[in-house]
């Protein structure tokens, strides 16, 4: 989430490269004009020949990008997030990592996908709830609902989903030593540099950095993984069961206990 447009050729290409180990498919959602736009592919993103073009094309405040390890059908690029629902008079996107019961949901949904993931149906009971509590925040009817949906993963509820005017990022995963090693949420606020000893090459990395704040650039960044750690950049870990809001423009970010 950034407060003005930008490319994102200066952080994409740091994300893409989980994708040699998540390397079944790739999707990445972008807002033009309020409208949420989804391209996704097959393979690996950092080898995908659409990556540059995406890096020099698009602009946006807003970015939401995946990589996927395929572990329920589809296993090929119709399972690819970020996923697309409209609600509210708004496009939203998604994206998970963990997994959830989808013989549980589907019948519990009014309009069930007629194709998974698991994540796929997820995202639309998310939709469905939001939908039913018209008028209140999004952010307090996930805070009421999610609780429910921690007995129906074995691993994670972890997801990064957005309507254009907020980025919504949870953590929360089924407690144990390996869940909580695995499905992280790291989140940095650009600019945030270690005043620390860094390897040579982050010299560029961080030239760029300062030519984009100087500009007045600001961004936050959740994300997996701390992509930007050895450049020098700070992440934070979100705690199991947090909920974050993050607002467009102002970048103001409120944290919410779910459990």
């Amino acid at each position: 989430m950034c407060n003005i447009a930008v490319d994102f050729g200066f952080t994409l290409p740091h994300f893409a490269k989980l994708s040699e180990s998540n390397p079944h498919a790739w999707g990445i959602a972008w807002y033009t004009n309020e409208a949420a736009i989804v391209k996704t592919g097959k393979g690996k993103l950092a080898t995908s020949p659409e990556l540059r073009e995406l890096i020099v094309r698009v602009r946006s405040q807003i970015l939401v990008s995946h990589v996927r390890y395929a572990t329920s059908e589809p296993l090929d690029e119709r399972g690819a997030h970020p996923f697309k629902d409209h609600a509210l008079g708004r496009d939203w996107v998604f994206a998970h990592n963990g997994s959830i019961n989808q013989a549980w949901l589907a019948p519990r949904l009014k309009k069930a996908p007629s194709l998974g993931p698991d994540s796929r149906f997820y995202f639309r009971y998310l939709i469905e709830e939001i939908e039913e509590n018209a008028g209140k925040p999004a952010e307090e009817t996930l805070a009421k609902c999610l609780p429910e949906l921690k007995n129906r993963t074995t691993s994670a509820l972890n997801f990064v989903m957005s309507d254009g005017t907020k980025l919504y990022a949870f953590c929360g995963f089924k407690d144990s030593p390996t869940n909580e090693r695995r499905y992280t949420l790291q989140l940095t606020r650009r600019p945030r540099i270690e005043p620390r000893e860094l390897p040579k090459s982050s010299s560029g990395y961080r030239q760029m950095l300062y030519a984009k704040l100087a500009k007045g650039e600001r961004a936050i960044l959740v994300c997996s993984e701390d992509i930007t750690k050895l450049e020098g950049e700070v992440w934070e870990s979100l705690q199991n069961g947090k909920l974050v809001t993050i607002e467009r423009d102002s970048l103001r970010v409120q944290e919410f206990t779910v459990w």
